[in-house]
């Protein structure tokens, strides 16, 4: 059944204001709607067999927004006869309309007009570019239309995306200064070669796509003119050039533009730009990004084979804000000479001729670089230092590797698997990573070439430990150190899976584990907090519970578990230990480190220059003995002490905050007058203002 909406059912509405027919398939003639005065919107979105409008619905005195949306079987908008002041907006998406009406220019108050995906649609009428209010143009999708030659004045918004027969665009540009054209998107539209002009006050330029596009920004004389921030002309792969960017341009994305051959190459005062973001990854001629903006702040390169110089510009490296670096599979690339202070992320894997790197660190406490990145970079011989900021490094499969710093235990995160030349120059894994350190972060995790399990874990051939506790004992318990070492099975295999598993009272938490590797044995080394490790709801009859951590291979046709060890890192235990190993009579004693009594061989004298040259960090779970005390000649207070000027420290706290105190550090400076052999001093402490013990 067809429905037409005719006079006799209109004509009783003279104040209505608005209707909405929309989705009524019954649809097929929109009729006079002249009898409705004071009608401002007519909504007839989705109305699928509407075939004929009106012509007062484009005449109507007092229509403001009129909506034909997915009106398929509609090829046809009516004629405008005389100017029309009211009518602001007008969509028409997803029609069968093959041209507008030369009329059209007699909209002389029209904002908005959509005409998405009118696949019908050739040509736009020329009167189209006279109407000076017209704000938004949107021809997204309109495969047959070739070209749109002029915009209007005032027009700030133009989306043509998916035009794929577009040839031609903005040529009525003169002069720039004369369009308020803010936004222009014509991403995909495959026959373009030239945006030849663009206005001054253009803020956002999508084109990407445009797989035939060779000349872009050509009218960029005084960078300083145009208003340009946003630029993105990825997959252009006929693009060459990028000649001038404006300096107020913050992000300019040109990936995949595999013709691409020079960049930024009007950057001569880097203060000038504005530059934030650059993303020119898989511009595989691109062989040089010559200078970088201090204020840039994200740089992707990524499969820029031909890249061979990067960050040349960077000489004071405090003036730089560059925080993310990523040059991935840049296999011509040979250095990073420097990084900026402010660095925070740089991935550089797969560069197979980088050779050197991080080389303008000197003082490590300058930089925020916390994530490092450079597996596979098989060239590669040495990482000289780490900031001390740095939290995860991964340098899988670096085959001519070396030499790494000395305080690579102090990153969190380390992946060091398959570097075979790291186990040929005997890889000092009991140097690098003792206990002291090594359990000072919490879930530290490092992955090691090699089957050498560090020495101060207690081997195991169960794969896994148990034991019973008390509250009180379970509270002095930090957490757990293991190690596991893999043997490949099959050399096929790229990635292995392994369970950490933590029980309590036979409740399992389950917490997998995965890396990937070559044809090396290697090594998984972990520090977990018990609080990460599982959850300890009540303790169970007597104030016992039983607790069990074991390990579990996942694909074991692939990879076999040569050896394994544990410990267990606790505060000191004193009695508590009897106690514990009459719970757990066969329990080994050697399974516990007590970060505070458990000492290695060291003379008096290294003791003292440790204690000096230290910051109080790398004695916050020492050797040191209880009541140990240290004088050494010199006025210089150790790093992480908190200079008080009265003598005097006070604090409140509860039980709980309390039983986590490890120990008090103290440090006093003397003058000692001349002839003075002797000094005495007194601690005094207090609870609750009584005297204890000096």
């Amino acid at each position: 059944m067809s429905m037409q909406v005719g006079l006799l059912f209109l004509q009783d509405f003279e104040k209505l204001k608005f209707i909405n027919f929309g989705k009524c398939q019954s649809l097929v003639y929109m009729s006079d709607i002249s009898c409705i005065p004071n009608l401002e919107e007519l909504n007839l979105h989705g109305c699928q067999n509407l075939e004929h409008v009106h012509d007062s619905v484009a005449n109507h005195c007092k229509l403001r927004k009129l909506n034909l949306e997915f009106c398929f079987k509609l090829q046809r908008f009516p004629d405008i006869l005389n100017k029309n002041e009211s009518l602001r907006e007008v969509l028409l998406g997803w029609t069968s309309i093959e041209e507008l009406p030369t009329s059209i220019g007699n909209l002389v108050s029209l904002e908005d007009i959509s005409l998405f995906d009118c696949n019908k649609l050739v040509i736009l009428p020329s009167s189209i570019y006279k109407l000076q209010n017209l704000k938004v143009l949107q021809l997204c999708g309109c495969s047959q239309l070739q070209e749109i030659p002029k915009i209007p004045e005032k027009l700030r918004r133009l989306k043509a995306n998916n035009c794929k027969s577009l040839t031609r665009i903005l040529s009525n540009i003169c002069d720039v200064g004369d369009f308020d054209l803010e936004e222009l998107e014509i991403s995909n539209c495959q026959q373009l070669q030239e945006i030849p002009k663009i206005s001054r006050k253009l803020r956002r330029l999508k084109a990407n796509d445009c797989k035939s596009l060779t000349r872009i920004l050509s009218n960029i004389c005084d960078v300083g003119d145009f208003d340009l921030e946003e630029l993105e002309v990825s997959n252009c792969q006929q693009l060459q050039e990028i000649p001038k960017i404006s300096r107020k341009l913050r992000r300019l994305k040109a990936n995949d533009c595999k013709s691409l051959t020079r960049i930024l190459s009007n950057i001569c005062d880097i203060g000038d730009f504005d530059l934030e973001e650059l993303e020119v990854s898989n511009c595989q001629q691109l062989q040089e990004i010559p200078k970088i903006q201090r204020k840039l702040r994200r740089l992707k390169a990524h499969n820029c084979k031909s890249l061979i110089r990067i960050l040349s510009n960077i000489s004071d490296v405090g003036d730089f804000d560059l925080e993310e670096l990523e040059v991935s599979n840049c296999q011509q690339l040979q250095e990073i000479p420097k990084i900026s202070r402010k660095l925070r992320r740089l991935k550089a894997n797969d560069c197979k001729s980088l050779t050197r790197i991080l080389f303008n660190i000197c003082d490590v406490g300058d930089f925020d670089l916390e994530e490092l990145e450079v597996s596979n970079c098989q060239q590669l011989q040495e990482i000289p230092k780490i900031p001390r900021k740095l939290r995860r490094l991964k340098a899988n499969n670096c085959t001519s590797l070396t030499r790494i710093p000395s305080n690579i235990c102090d990153v969190g995160d380390v992946e060091l698997y398959s570097s075979r030349e790291l186990v040929r120059n005997g890889f000092p894994v009991n140097d690098l990573f003792m206990p002291e350190k090594f359990h000072c972060q919490p879930n530290h995790r490092v992955v090691l070439p090699g089957g050498e399990m560090p020495k101060w874990l207690l081997p195991n051939k169960e794969g896994y430990i148990s034991f019973v506790a008390s509250k009180d004992l379970y509270e002095k318990i930090l957490g757990v150190a293991f190690c596991v070492v893999f043997e490949v099975l099959h050399r096929s295999c790229e990635s292995t899976k392994f369970e950490v598993i933590g029980s309590v009272n036979c409740k399992s938490a389950i917490h997998s584990r995965e890396f990937k590797f070559f044809d090396l044995d290697n090594l998984w080394l972990e520090y977990m907090e018990l609080k990460d490790l599982w959850i300890v709801e009540h303790f169970g009859p007597n104030d016992r519970t039983h607790f069990r951590i074991s390990i579990r291979v996942c694909n074991y046709h692939e990879l076999l578990v040569k050896k394994c060890g544990f410990r267990l890192i606790c505060k000191p235990l004193e009695n508590d230990l009897e106690v514990l190993l009459h719970d757990n009579q066969l329990l080994d004693p050697d399974l516990f480190y007590e970060v505070s009594h458990e000492d290695n061989p060291m003379s008096t004298k290294e003791k003292r220059l440790n204690m000096i040259d230290s910051s109080i960090e790398r004695h916050r779970y020492s050797s040191l003995w209880s009541a140990h005390g240290i004088v050494s000649p010199g006025r210089e207070m150790p790093k992480g002490f908190i200079r008080v000027e009265d003598g005097i420290i006070s604090f409140k706290a509860s039980q709980d905050l309390y039983n986590k105190f490890v120990g008090f550090f103290l440090c006093v400076v003397f003058d000692v007058e001349d002839g003075e052999k002797e000094v005495f001093f007194n601690i005094v402490p207090r609870v609750n203002g009584q005297r204890r013990n000096e």
